[in-house]
């Protein structure tokens, strides 16, 4: 099923079990960002009403239910699924869709110029190399080489995911990332730095 965002938060409930017995069903609050998929209306226990309310799993955690009308959730693609569910953080997830993030992350292919951030809040030039469909419900990371010479050896891979080789790097010159740890690289950012590096080297 095509999945969708929550574009602002909502109560939801949260049905617990014990020994694969259902027991009270809890109140929670769910953040916008997070991701829902639709609960097929033939196996809805409440109508639907006026106002087209429809009854949603949450994507990672499918004990919890989230009603919501159709202007609390936007739809998303399958592709723009993958990229958003591969993001941890529902807030952002949510600054990444509700920018020009989305639209730019789509367009990105190997050989694209990025910053990536490292380190906690270290933005560093690299260059995109390959997109890993990880696994279902775990979506699509980007991999990337770090090209920055003041960085080399700060990534966490040579270009291998899991065993498997996605592309070719030095060893800790690459890294596998959502589209959150991303950003524009411009050709004035390219200078500063060259500039940089050279006074450094003078």
């Amino acid at each position: 099923a095509r999945g969708c965002v929550l574009l602002k938060d909502k109560s939801a409930e949260k049905a617990g079990t014990w020994f694969g017995v259902a027991k009270r069903v809890t109140s929670v609050n769910v953040l916008k960002g997070e991701l829902l998929i639709a609960i097929p209306e033939d196996k809805l226990k409440l109508k639907i009403d006026q106002k087209r309310a429809r009854n949603y799993l949450l994507v990672n955690d499918e004990t919890i239910t989230v009603r919501a009308e159709t202007d609390d959730i936007a739809p998303l693609s399958d592709h723009e699924f993958q990229l958003l569910v591969a993001i941890d953080s529902p807030l952002a997830r949510y600054k990444v869709f509700s920018s020009n993030e989305m639209k730019w992350g789509l367009g990105l292919k190997p050989g694209s110029a990025v910053n990536v951030t490292i380190q906690g809040n270290v933005h560093v030039r690299a260059v995109v190399r390959c997109v890993v469909d990880v696994a279902k419900h775990s979506g699509l990371l980007y991999g990337v080489e770090i090209m920055d010479t003041n960085y080399l050896g700060r990534g966490t891979t040579d270009g291998t995911w899991k065993g498997k080789r996605c592309f070719s790097c030095k060893e800790n010159c690459g890294l596998f990332v959502a589209l959150d740890r991303l950003s524009h690289h411009t050709q004035e950012q390219s200078s500063h730095a060259q500039s940089s590096t050279q006074a450094q080297e003078s």
